[in-house]
């Protein structure tokens, strides 16, 4: 089973976005998925945090 990313890459993730970072530049600067951050940007858009 993976291993659930933590609470404080999900935050730095957030921000890298927030800066103005690509996903791609994302992605590639924390090791994470495309998916990954797709999705925690959607969950962020429907709940608003």
């Amino acid at each position: 089973m993976p291993k659930a990313y933590s609470m404080d890459l999900r935050k730095r993730v957030i921000e890298a976005c927030d800066e103005g970072q690509t996903i791609a530049q994302v992605v590639e600067r924390f090791r994470v998925s495309t998916s990954f951050v797709e999705k925690l940007q959607q969950r962020r858009r429907e709940s608003g945090t």
